[in-house]
């Protein structure tokens, strides 16, 4: 499927692409929605009446994920727990199923994630109870694994993204949600991401949190700009302020349009921006079009997220004749941080 299907696609399902054809095809998904709801729905009562087996590891597993397809937020909320627990004098590793380019070794984010937690092992494969058994941490960060109800974990934490928290309401692929919202009930946590930009959806995502689990504790949380790092990733983080330049940003994330807005807040002045659909996998091609782009544009800064310098890596002897520069962002807690660390501790210390 190339990005030209992908991205029409992605209209047709957000509703953006009118006319008979996207129509016609969006009646086509509906039916599958309901049939994949059915599924879902079955595949979930299953494992609640015991046909299905879920194991539990002897080691002690944290699970965090989201309701939808698409970036939520999760990866800082990964790195923030992982270094509390780090503090605490815990082992811990990450387990992923992970989103494998083809010919790649490792997806982008557990390549970020080796990164950004140097030392900390990221397990990635589809049999992630294997990948716990045969590690030697002591507390498994189970990314992105709230579906993965194979797996039974101490705490269960949900992401959900204030900026478009459950896209039209519909479950794949006539929409972008992976459960029906009942859902909600297995958290034991709902951690809000992106709520100052967001903010318009905050009490709507609030009163849907408390018609489906009035019980579980909520967090409110940013993703902040702390930095800039050079391309390749090497630790050598600069100030913020060497943003401020006519630049190229270049994105195949789920939401540019947030990146953008991130940069224009910091000062950066876009004269030119490249976006890919997300999971986009870098061609020789696609780096000679930004390498013009620029070169058309007198630039000479692009900068780009680290999910996407993770993929643009093997082009790094292409890409020298510009100066890379990568956004780092973390999470920040506005709101609920207490209640969020106390509630690990209290999983991982009973």
């Amino acid at each position: 499927m190339n990005d030209a299907f992908k991205e029409y696609l992605y209209r047709v399902i957000t509703d953006k692409e009118q006319g008979f054809k996207a129509d016609a095809l969006r009646f086509f998904l509906l039916v599958l929605s309901i049939l994949y709801g059915f599924a879902v729905i079955i595949k979930n009562r299953l494992y609640q009446a015991g046909w299905l087996k879920a194991f539990r590891s002897s080691k002690h597993v944290i699970s965090v994920g989201n309701l939808t397809l698409g970036g939520s937020g999760k990866t800082p909320l990964v790195v923030y727990i992982v270094k509390h627990l780090q503090t605490r004098g815990w082992r811990p590793a990450i387990v992923t199923r992970g989103y494998m380019p083809k010919g790649a070794l490792k997806s982008d984010e557990a390549v970020m994630l080796e990164e950004l937690l140097p030392g900390v092992p990221v397990l990635v494969g589809p049999d992630r109870w294997s990948s716990i058994q045969s590690s030697v941490a002591n507390v498994f960060i189970l990314d992105d694994g709230f579906q993965h109800l194979r797996l039974k974990r101490d705490l269960d934490i949900v992401v959900i993204d204030t900026e478009n928290p459950f896209g039209n309401g519909w479950l794949l692929p006539r929409g972008i949600l992976r459960e029906p919202l009942t859902a909600l009930k297995r958290a034991d946590l709902v951690v809000m991401s992106h709520v100052n930009t967001g903010r318009k959806n905050v009490q709507n995502v609030l009163s849907v949190i408390e018609d489906w689990n009035h019980k579980a504790m909520v967090t409110h949380t940013v993703h902040e700009p702390v930095g800039v790092s050079g391309f390749p990733v090497r630790g050598d983080r600069q100030g913020l302020e060497v943003l401020r330049d006519r630049v190229c940003i270049v994105s195949a994330i789920g939401s540019p349009g947030t990146f953008r807005n991130v940069l224009e807040g910091l000062g950066a002045e876009i004269a030119a921006e490249r976006v890919f659909m997300d999971h986009h996998v870098y061609t020789d091609a696609d780096v000679a079009e930004i390498i013009k782009l620029c070169r058309m544009n007198i630039i000479a800064k692009v900068v780009t997220t680290h999910k996407d310098a993770v993929k643009l890596a093997s082009f790094k002897d292409q890409l020298s004749i510009l100066k890379v520069l990568i956004l780092d962002i973390e999470m920040r807690v506005l709101h609920g941080e207490n209640e969020l660390l106390s509630s690990i501790d209290r999983v991982l210390n009973p």
